[in-house]
């Protein structure tokens, strides 16, 4: 087995995933002289380890083969939802900044209290509704 044969080649496609980034930001850099340009395999362009690694080394470093500095954008991750308890901070933000726009200071666990004291703990009523009896919930609490 040759030298050649044992390389690993990859796609374009594999190297800008890798890279994290399109194949036509790719294929603009390579032309500013970023990037260096990949080999062929019939019509394909695919790179070699020596020139995969030259350009994480780009990504990473910042630096183009030209000496150019380049800035890359990265992709937003999504991440995973998390459902908070009741008792969490943010739960009733809303409903809490209303209140406070009425005079009164309430706390997450408290709102959370007061809605309880609701038929089917305030669903399907109307915010404004929702708002008007916590406070008066809380109002006679404090009372």
């Amino acid at each position: 087995m040759s030298h050649s044969s044992k390389a690993r080649f990859i796609t374009l496609a594999e190297l800008c995933e890798m890279l994290d980034i399109s194949k036509s930001r790719f294929y603009a850099l390579q032309k500013k002289g970023i990037f260096p340009a990949p080999q062929r395999a019939g019509n394909r362009p695919v790179f070699d380890q020596s020139l995969s690694q030259q350009c994480v080394e780009i990504v990473r470093s910042r630096v183009g083969l030209n000496g150019e500095p380049v800035l890359f954008n990265r992709k937003a991750v999504e991440q995973p939802s998390r459902t908070r308890p009741d008792s969490a901070k943010g739960k009733h933000d809303d409903m809490i900044a209303a209140l406070q726009s009425l005079g009164v200071t309430a706390t997450a666990d408290q709102v959370a209290a007061a809605l309880k004291t609701l038929p089917n703990a305030g669903a399907g009523m109307e915010e404004p509704e929702k708002i008007r009896a916590v406070f008066l919930h809380l109002r006679k609490a404090a009372g």
